[in-house]
């Protein structure tokens, strides 16, 4: 299958469905738009990688969240 990421067509196959992977090719391209709109001077390459370093924050955030100790409240929980 194809899809296009900010103007380029690359070619994709995995153990994803076809749906799955439009969907993140179709993510992927949003988000990279979004740094070229805020940062125009960057080449492609360079957008690309602040794309992913905003992904990767996103990710450790998440990750942080899911890892945080719960705060008892002193109440019992039937």
């Amino acid at each position: 299958m194809r899809v296009r990421i900010a103007g380029s067509t690359y070619a994709l196959r995995g153990p994803a469905s076809e749906e799955h992977l439009r969907a993140l090719a179709g993510e992927l391209d949003r988000r990279l738009q979004a740094v070229i709109r805020r940062n125009p001077r960057l080449a492609l390459h360079q957008a690309a990688v602040l794309c992913a370093l905003e992904i990767l924050e996103e990710l450790e955030e998440q990750r942080r969240k899911e890892h945080r100790p719960r705060r008892r409240t002193g109440r019992s929980t039937p």
